[in-house]
């Protein structure tokens, strides 16, 4: 099977000179032409490497393909690299010691990313969709600075989405008032919580992934390792055949396995005692024994310490409340789950008023 994109050259059984030079000069060019096109699937695949791991979440292993997309790009401003960029801001968004000195100013990350946002309109065709994250960036610029209570920042970012960036008015009051408060906890902030932008921007990738596919080498990859994969030791021959067969149907010639001809499967030898059944010797049980039922098992129950109490009353201020997610991020709450945490803070609520 030859990959889209890819011509061959067929040459002569006993070619002249001349011919040769226009083989050799034929080849050249669908080197280079092989090349680009590995070098294609290879961005593509390190795309959708980035996209799948800023889905899951997943800081370290996105700082890593970025890295390779970096590399794999080599300077060129593809709009890929634009999103790559983009989102490299959103995923340090809330982390504003990554902010950089600028013009007598400070850029966090998530004013970075909004200017970058407004270079990418081309690629997203719903506008009202495409407004939704504008002002989730703008309102979670501000935002990330109170969490941390850092006004300063704070009035930075907003001075900056006024000059810069067409902040609506209605907008640029209410954040304005937050800001000389320090309110971070607001419900205005609630409606525009960093969680949501994530959401947006996982649907946004599904989107352009779907209009843009960037998936050719994964799928070779995976067709592949489907039929490299050993089949399960409990299954049976019937289906493990079927399942090679169709396995090898959809791969290209050069890549099916040679069929084996004989079964190397290694059987024991038969002997006359192997069609007799093992006797089984079940232990006598006492009277009381069988007739007592068994004692239901015991179930651990974690107690909530006053300084754990402490430390989830500190994540509610500094994430607000039903952000139980980024407090099991920020904190350890020794594996208590988030639903466990809602659980506690409704206790610490209700003792507080009586």
């Amino acid at each position: 099977m030859t990959p889209p994109g890819v011509t061959t050259t067929t040459m002569e059984t006993e070619p002249s000179s001349r011919d040769s030079n226009s083989s050799d000069d034929s080849s050249a060019i669908n080197f280079h032409h092989v090349k680009a096109l590995v070098s294609k699937w290879i961005l593509d695949f390190s795309f959708t490497s980035l996209c799948q791991h800023f889905k899951e979440d997943k800081l370290n292993d996105f700082d890593l393909a970025l890295k390779k997309l970096e590399a794999n790009c080599e300077g060129c401003m593809t709009q890929k690299w634009q999103i790559a960029a983009f989102l490299g801001r959103v995923m340090h968004g809330s982390q504003i010691t990554d902010a950089v000195e600028e013009g007598g100013g400070y850029m966090m990350p998530l004013m970075v990313a909004t200017s970058l946002w407004r270079t990418l309109r081309d690629t997203m065709a719903d506008e009202e969709e495409y407004n939704a994250i504008t002002t989730l960036l703008h309102v979670q610029s501000v935002a990330v600075c109170l969490k941390e209570g850092r006004r300063d920042l704070a009035s930075t970012a907003l001075k900056w989405l006024k000059e810069t960036q067409n902040l609506p008015k209605n907008m640029a009051i209410k954040l304005s008032t937050l800001v000389a408060k320090g309110d971070s906890n607001h419900p205005y902030m609630r409606n525009f919580q960093y969680q949501r932008l994530q959401e947006k921007l996982q649907l946004y990738l599904d989107h352009f992934l779907a209009e843009n596919p960037s998936d050719f080498l994964l799928k070779a990859a995976i067709t592949v390792a489907r039929s490299s994969r050993s089949p399960h030791p409990e299954s049976s021959g019937v289906q493990d055949l079927s399942s090679s067969q169709s396995t090898e149907d959809s791969l290209p010639d050069f890549k099916r396995p040679k069929k084996r001809l004989l079964n190397v499967t290694k059987q024991g030898l038969w002997l006359p005692q192997s069609s007799k059944k093992p006797l089984k010797k079940s232990p006598r049980l006492s009277a009381q024994s069988a007739t007592a039922p068994a004692p239901p098992p015991k179930k651990g129950r974690k107690k909530w310490t006053p300084s754990l109490d402490e430390v989830l009353t500190k994540a509610v201020r500094k994430h607000g409340e039903g952000n139980w997610k980024c407090m099991l991020l920020d904190h350890d709450f020794n594996g208590r789950t988030g639903v466990m945490l809602k659980d506690r803070w409704r206790i610490l609520k209700r003792d507080s008023v009586a």
